[in-house]
This record gives structure tokens, C-alpha cells and sequence, in this order.
């Protein structure tokens, strides 16, 4: 994984590969600075809207673009739903 504040001539190789409990992929960028990128908050903000069933309220004509967004971050959020059921499962045996 590298640093998304760091020019890729001086990436190097970060040591703990599995940053995201329970994923099964290792993201290219760090999580730290994904969250900056403003296409993660538009998608986070309209995942709000259409967990509510009220996305149209806020984005009238959503893209296409933004629709894959939301698919994509719900799909982060289920995972780490199901991540903190197992963690809180295991601590209560």
C-alpha cells in the first residue's frame, strides 16, 4: 500500500498489508488519505441520502458515476457491519 501525500518516486512498501480488517483486498492508497478525495465524501454524503430512501431529495439526477459510489460504499459499510457482528460474536463466548 503506499501514501497518496507522498510522490510515487518514493513509495515504499508498507509493512502491515491488512489495514482494513476483514478485507480480503489490500488497498493501493492508504484509507487516510482516500477519506480526503472529495468523491468519497459526495459518495458518503449520498449513501446518507439513499439509506433514507430519500437520495433524490439531495441529487435530483444522480450519475451513473455516483449510483456505482453508492453501491460501493454501502458494500464498505455491510462489510464492516458484518466485520464488528463477528468481532462482538467472538467477545461474547
Amino acid at each position: 500500500m503506499m501514501c497518496g501525500w507522498v510522490p510515487p518516486e518514493d513509495w515504499k512498501e508498507c509493512r502491515d498489508k491488512r489495514v482494513v480488517p476483514g478485507a480480503d483486498m489490500v488497498p493501493s492508497v492508504c484509507p487516510g488519505y482516500s477519506i480526503t478525495l472529495p468523491q468519497v465524501h459526495q459518495a458518503a454524503q449520498a449513501w446518507g441520502w439513499w439509506s433514507k430512501g430519500q437520495l433524490a431529495m439531495r441529487f435530483p439526477e444522480p450519475t451513473d458515476v455516483l449510483l456505482d459510489l453508492i453501491d460501493i460504499f454501502n458494500g464498505g459499510v455491510n462489510g464492516a457491519e458484518a466485520y464488528e457482528h463477528k468481532q462482538a460474536m467472538k467477545d461474547h463466548k
